[in-house]
Protein backbone atom coordinates (compact mmCIF):
# COMPACT_ATOMS: atom_id res chain seq x y z
CA UNK A 1 0.00 0.00 0.00
CA UNK A 2 1.59 3.29 -0.92
CA UNK A 3 1.74 6.26 1.54
CA UNK A 4 -1.04 7.81 0.15
CA UNK A 5 -3.11 4.98 0.16
CA UNK A 6 -2.21 4.40 3.54
CA UNK A 7 -2.90 7.76 4.92
CA UNK A 8 -6.44 8.17 2.81
CA UNK A 9 -7.65 4.80 4.09
CA UNK A 10 -6.99 6.09 8.08
CA UNK A 11 -8.78 9.37 6.98
CA UNK A 12 -12.01 7.51 5.50
CA UNK A 13 -12.04 5.64 8.79
CA UNK A 14 -12.09 8.51 11.11
CA UNK A 15 -14.50 9.81 9.00
CA UNK A 16 -16.64 7.17 8.85
CA UNK A 17 -16.18 6.38 12.90
CA UNK A 18 -16.89 10.10 13.78
CA UNK A 19 -20.09 9.74 12.10
CA UNK A 20 -20.93 6.54 14.03
CA UNK A 21 -20.25 8.58 17.17
CA UNK A 22 -22.07 11.77 15.77
CA UNK A 23 -25.31 9.36 15.30
CA UNK A 24 -24.64 8.03 19.04
CA UNK A 25 -24.16 12.00 20.19
CA UNK A 26 -27.91 12.75 18.63
CA UNK A 27 -29.20 9.16 19.67
CA UNK A 28 -27.86 9.93 23.60
CA UNK A 29 -29.14 13.76 23.27
CA UNK A 30 -32.72 12.72 22.40
CA UNK A 31 -32.74 10.06 25.32
CA UNK A 32 -32.61 6.77 22.79
CA UNK A 33 -30.30 4.57 24.35
CA UNK A 34 -31.70 1.77 23.39
CA UNK A 35 -31.39 2.49 19.61
CA UNK A 36 -27.54 2.66 20.26
CA UNK A 37 -27.34 -1.18 19.97
CA UNK A 38 -27.19 -1.60 16.50
CA UNK A 39 -24.60 1.16 16.03
CA UNK A 40 -22.02 -1.01 18.11
CA UNK A 41 -20.72 -3.53 16.08
CA UNK A 42 -19.91 -1.19 13.33
CA UNK A 43 -18.03 1.57 15.84
CA UNK A 44 -15.90 -1.47 17.45
CA UNK A 45 -14.83 -2.23 13.99
CA UNK A 46 -13.81 0.80 12.67
CA UNK A 47 -12.10 1.74 16.53
CA UNK A 48 -10.06 -1.33 16.10
CA UNK A 49 -9.33 -0.36 12.16
CA UNK A 50 -8.57 3.32 13.25
CA UNK A 51 -6.36 2.14 16.04
CA UNK A 52 -4.68 -0.49 13.71
CA UNK A 53 -3.91 2.40 10.95
CA UNK A 54 -3.09 5.19 13.32
CA UNK A 55 0.11 2.69 15.30
CA UNK A 56 0.80 2.21 11.78
CA UNK A 57 1.25 5.53 10.42
CA UNK A 58 2.78 7.04 14.04
CA UNK A 59 5.59 4.21 13.59
CA UNK A 60 6.10 5.76 9.88
CA UNK A 61 4.95 9.61 10.60
CA UNK A 62 8.18 10.67 9.18
CA UNK A 63 8.62 8.98 5.86
CA UNK A 64 4.65 9.62 5.54
CA UNK A 65 5.33 13.15 5.79
CA UNK A 66 7.75 13.19 3.31
CA UNK A 67 5.71 11.05 0.91
CA UNK A 68 2.35 12.78 1.11
CA UNK A 69 2.76 16.02 3.07
CA UNK A 70 -0.39 17.35 1.69
CA UNK A 71 -2.50 13.86 2.99
CA UNK A 72 -1.03 14.28 6.28
CA UNK A 73 -2.15 17.60 6.61
CA UNK A 74 -5.36 16.65 5.83
CA UNK A 75 -5.16 13.96 8.06
CA UNK A 76 -4.34 15.97 10.59
CA UNK A 77 -7.10 18.15 10.16
CA UNK A 78 -9.74 15.60 9.82
CA UNK A 79 -8.16 13.69 13.56
CA UNK A 80 -8.64 17.09 15.45
CA UNK A 81 -12.27 17.46 13.80
CA UNK A 82 -12.49 13.72 15.08
CA UNK A 83 -11.63 14.80 18.62
CA UNK A 84 -13.68 17.64 18.89
CA UNK A 85 -16.45 14.96 17.88
CA UNK A 86 -15.14 12.74 20.62
CA UNK A 87 -15.27 15.55 23.30
CA UNK A 88 -19.22 16.13 22.78
CA UNK A 89 -19.61 12.80 22.80
CA UNK A 90 -17.72 12.37 26.12
CA UNK A 91 -19.57 15.28 28.05
CA UNK A 92 -23.08 13.89 26.69
CA UNK A 93 -22.71 10.43 27.52
CA UNK A 94 -21.37 11.94 31.16
CA UNK A 95 -24.55 13.72 31.40
CA UNK A 96 -26.43 10.70 30.70
CA UNK A 97 -24.87 9.02 33.29
CA UNK A 98 -25.73 11.31 36.36
CA UNK A 99 -29.08 11.71 34.70
CA UNK A 100 -29.24 7.96 34.75
CA UNK A 101 -27.59 7.91 38.60
CA UNK A 102 -29.83 10.71 39.91
CA UNK A 103 -33.09 8.52 38.91
CA UNK A 104 -31.69 5.12 40.44
CA UNK A 105 -31.25 7.09 43.17
CA UNK A 106 -34.54 9.00 43.16
CA UNK A 107 -36.22 5.91 42.51
CA UNK A 108 -34.46 4.07 45.70
CA UNK A 109 -35.45 6.88 48.01
CA UNK A 110 -38.70 6.72 46.85
CA UNK A 111 -39.10 3.42 47.38
CA UNK A 112 -37.36 3.20 51.13
CA UNK A 113 -39.43 6.05 52.04
CA UNK A 114 -42.71 3.99 51.00
CA UNK A 115 -41.73 0.82 53.12
CA UNK A 116 -40.46 3.10 56.30
CA UNK A 117 -43.10 3.12 58.70
CA UNK A 118 -44.24 6.43 59.99
CA UNK A 119 -42.70 6.91 63.20
CA UNK A 120 -44.59 8.03 66.18
CA UNK A 121 -47.43 6.50 68.37
CA UNK A 122 -50.90 4.95 67.50
CA UNK A 123 -53.85 6.41 68.58
CA UNK A 124 -53.91 4.31 71.61
CA UNK A 125 -50.63 5.54 72.81
CA UNK A 126 -48.30 2.21 71.18
CA UNK A 127 -45.52 2.41 68.84
CA UNK A 128 -46.13 0.31 65.76
CA UNK A 129 -45.00 -2.98 65.29
CA UNK A 130 -42.51 -3.73 62.21
CA UNK A 131 -44.16 -5.72 59.31
CA UNK A 132 -42.17 -7.93 57.01
CA UNK A 133 -43.39 -5.24 54.38
CA UNK A 134 -40.54 -2.95 56.06
CA UNK A 135 -37.53 -4.28 55.80
CA UNK A 136 -34.77 -2.57 53.76
CA UNK A 137 -35.58 -3.39 49.76
CA UNK A 138 -32.68 -3.63 47.53
CA UNK A 139 -32.91 -2.42 44.02
CA UNK A 140 -30.63 -3.31 41.12
CA UNK A 141 -31.14 -1.90 37.35
CA UNK A 142 -28.69 -3.39 34.40
CA UNK A 143 -29.03 -0.82 31.99
CA UNK A 144 -25.72 0.14 30.17
CA UNK A 145 -25.68 3.95 28.78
Amino acid sequence: MSAKDRISALIEITKRLAKVIQQETILLKQRRPADLEPLQAEKTQLGAAYEEELTIIGQNSDFLAKEAPKEMMELQTVISRFRKILDEHGRVLAAAKVVTERMVRNISEEVARQDRPDEGYSRYARKPRLSRASRPVSLAINQVV
